[in-house]
């Protein structure tokens, strides 16, 4: 069951900085991921 968890939040990280245009990578690397909040785009 975590894997699922898991993976739903990695694919939801990975939809959000695709549409954000943010380095993918990059994105997945943050340690602290509330730090892309203020980077949303409206």
């Amino acid at each position: 069951m975590q894997g699922n968890c898991d993976f739903a939040n990695l694919r939801s990280v990975i939809a959000t900085a695709r549409k954000q245009d943010w380095n993918v990578p990059e994105s997945l690397a943050l340690t602290d991921p509330l730090k892309l909040i203020p980077l949303l785009r409206c």
